[in-house]
C-alpha cells in the first residue's frame, strides 16, 4: 500500500485503515517499509475478511495518520474584522485569532482556532 512520506511519518502500526469505494471493512497497518519508492512509502495493511483477492493490487484507502488536540468554537462566535478575525472573551477583551478549517459540530459548524486562544478561555457570543 503506497502512501506519501508525510502520511507515513505520522502512521503507526495498528492505526485505522479503511478502503474507500464499496465497503470492504476496516483494518490496520501491519508494516511500514523504511525505503521510498517513487516518492511514496510502501506499507502492508490487513483488512479482516478481505481474503487474498487484493494482494499486489492497488486499492484506494483512507489512513488515520494522527490525532491532535484542537480548540473548536462555533462559527457565530467569530467577529470578522478587516483582515483579522477576533473573539470576545468573558472578561470583555476582544482578542485576535487565527482561524483554521471548518469542523462539523453537533449543533452546527465550528471553526478550529490555530492561535489566539488557550484551553479554558471562556467566550461570549458577539
Amino acid at each position: 500500500m503506497p502512501a506519501s512520506s508525510r502520511q507515513a511519518t505520522r502512521s503507526r502500526s495498528a492505526r485505522g485503515v479503511s478502503p474507500t469505494g464499496p465497503p470492504l471493512g476496516e483494518g490496520s497497518i501491519r508494516l511500514v517499509y523504511p525505503e521510498l519508492q517513487q516518492g511514496q512509502v510502501v506499507a502492508d495493511a490487513e483488512v479482516a475478511g478481505l481474503g487474498d483477492f487484493f494482494v499486489g493490487e492497488r486499492v484506494r484507502v483512507t489512513i488515520q495518520a494522527d490525532q491532535r488536540p484542537a480548540i473548536v468554537i462555533p462559527r457565530d462566535f467569530l467577529i470578522a474584522g478587516p483582515g483579522v478575525d477576533m473573539v470576545r472573551l468573558a472578561s470583555g477583551a476582544v482578542v485576535p485569532v487565527q482561524r483554521g478549517r471548518a469542523v462539523p459540530m453537533p449543533l452546527g459548524e465550528g471553526i478550529e482556532i490555530l492561535s489566539g486562544l488557550a484551553a479554558g478561555d471562556a467566550l461570549i457570543r458577539p
